[in-house]
């Protein structure tokens, strides 16, 4: 620089800020992918210097990659901060309980005007507008665009998950079984798009609910087709998740004729609420498939501070036979007097 400065940038690398001689003030840009290991190694260079400063830039926490950012953030929202100055925009509360804990309260991610309050640009009339931030929900789905476009952090490694179903109480429920009347079926796609499943509810002559894997295949290629062979038969609106990864199919499975009722994310949560409860209370029963045991032992939850639960997808796991089965189990227990469907009509 004119007056003999100089920036200095390093990649992100374990050691990136060792044989840095002079620092007066540390810029760390794209902090919520910031290590311990990579801050540790400037820091005896820092305290070489007799006023260093250090500015840490980011965006919402990764789940399982921003440690470091989340002790920033609990720092600030400690009783005792210490000197440093912390400012965050974000359509999320975030407290810390009585235990230390982080609380969460997260934002209704469908309304508008949040969308709206979280991104001011919008509102000054700059960007692309609201049509843009319509387009990203479907194409993101709720979570990734919570985190991208309204700031919601992944919760924080040690207060992130917990199991909810019991695996050896699900295992205890698998039977013979069959629905007899209240039948609805539901799409759900995997959050990398490399497996999609249909699945299938309803209730048994017991009244007990029933819940099964139709189908699970990779990809999203053979989905439409399918749906609209199954819907010739059933004549039953396909329950889709509208922010969810099979949401992008909305448009092409409505065009080649099939009913899709979309499903917001509440109604989502309230079914895996449904779900939870019925595998606890011995009030479902399933086939012992494969692929939605899978998901079953794959999935976390993670409770909202509403009281609302939400499954969570593992990095690179398919849960969609899960999130199906969830979906269709959610419109069954809303039915008061179900309609009969023939048996064998996906077959």
């Amino acid at each position: 620089m004119i007056d003999g400065g100089i920036i200095w940038y390093r990649t992100r690398t374990g050691s990136g800020g060792r044989g840095v001689d002079f620092i007066d003030r540390l810029v760390i840009g794209e902090a919520q992918h910031a290590q311990d290991e990579q801050l540790a190694s400037v820091t005896p260079t820092l305290l070489a210097i007799p006023n260093p400063q250090m500015d840490a830039i980011g965006t919402a926490a990764l789940a399982g990659k921003s440690d470091w950012w989340w002790k920033i953030r609990r720092r600030a929202l400690s009783d005792d901060p210490g000197a440093f100055g912390y400012v965050g925009h974000t359509a999320e509360r975030v407290w810390l309980d009585d235990d230390g804990k982080v609380v969460q309260e997260r934002p209704d991610v469908e309304d508008r005007a949040v969308w709206l309050a979280s991104n001011p640009a919008i509102v000054a009339g700059r960007g692309q507008g609201l049509a843009f931030l319509e387009e990203q929900f479907r194409n993101l789905g709720p979570d990734m665009f919570a985190q991208e476009h309204l700031c919601v952090w992944a919760p924080p490694a040690d207060d992130a998950v917990s199991r909810l179903v019991d695996l050896d109480r699900w295992r205890s429920l698998a039977q013979l079984s069959e629905i007899v009347s209240g039948r609805r079926w539901a799409l759900a796609t995997s959050a990398d798009r490399q497996w999609s499943c249909l699945a299938a509810a309803g209730r048994r002559d017991d009244g007990r609910y029933h819940v099964e894997s139709v189908e699970h295949a990779a990809g999203v290629s053979w989905v439409v087709e399918r749906c609209v062979r199954a819907f010739e038969t059933l004549r039953i609106p396909l329950l889709v998740a509208s922010g969810g990864a099979a949401g992008s199919l909305i448009g092409e499975l409505v065009e080649a004729g099939v009913e899709v009722e979309e499903v917001s994310a509440g109604d989502y949560a309230r079914s895996a609420g449904v779900f939870i409860d019925a595998v606890r209370e011995g009030g479902l029963v399933h086939l012992d498939q494969r692929s939605l045991t899978r998901s079953v032992e794959l999935a976390d939850t993670r409770t909202t501070s509403s009281g609302a639960t939400v499954w969570v997808e593992p990095d690179r796991a398919d849960i969609s036979p899960l999130a199906a089965a969830t979906l269709a189990l959610g419109a069954v227990a809303q039915e008061q007097t179900p309609d009969v469907v023939p048996l064998g009509a996906w077959r």
